[in-house]
């Protein structure tokens, strides 16, 4: 099962035969383990705030019609989690198909806005000079990496020779400085950080 980056292990049918049993209770959203993309939990959300909406402050009895919405919504979750944790658990990835493919597309697309706003290029001509970049490359079947410095020197001169510390994608992780970011430092903490309260 999976695609070609991420298999999980055809001996783990017990999940299918586990997703069988949650469809047949109409457990929406497990087949995904996305509560929020089927709708039930935005329309349960939706739901409770329509009951709440315009009670008076001192309102203290129970509300009825919100009960329905919120157990809906924590079967569903609960199921979720269940099967999204036997996933993860059987899963095994495949470290060389998806190293191969982060570099297709356009992922350091972003970073190089910013690379552009920080050598003084406005935030808007540098969102419209990536595009056209971007533009550029698919019509030469080609990454961003992969244009001549001369290309980037036509969006501000100068900045043709650093540009390229900016682009693929480990180039762009390096970049990130964001707590809970994607940077590996980042990533390493919370790991480090989940273990220890998993363990503890």
């Amino acid at each position: 099962m999976g695609d070609d980056g991420v298999r999980v292990p055809r001996s783990a049918g017990r999940l299918l035969h586990r997703l069988q049993h949650l469809a047949a209770q109409e457990e929406p959203g497990c087949a995904g383990v996305d509560t929020w993309e089927d709708g039930t939990g935005g329309g349960g959300t939706a739901a409770v705030a329509d009951a709440g909406d315009g009670l008076p402050l001192a309102y203290n009895r129970d509300l009825q019609e919100d009960k329905g919405p919120l157990f809906d919504a924590h079967d569903t979750v609960a199921a979720s989690l269940e099967l999204a944790a036997a996933l993860v658990h059987e899963a095994r990835f495949r470290r060389d198909v998806l190293a191969a493919r982060l570099e297709d597309g356009f992922l350091d697309a972003t970073t190089l806005m910013e690379f552009f706003v920080v050598q003084g290029v406005p935030m808007r001509a540098a969102h419209e000079a990536v595009g056209k970049l971007v533009r550029l490359c698919e019509e030469r079947r080609c990454r961003l990496v992969d244009l001549p410095a001369d290309v980037y020197e036509s969006v501000r001169p100068g900045i043709g020779s650093g540009v390229y510390q900016v682009l693929g994608v480990a180039n762009v992780l390096a970049a990130f400085r964001s707590v809970g970011s994607t940077a590996p430092a980042e990533v390493e903490r919370q790991l480090a950080l989940w273990r220890n309260r998993l363990t503890a």
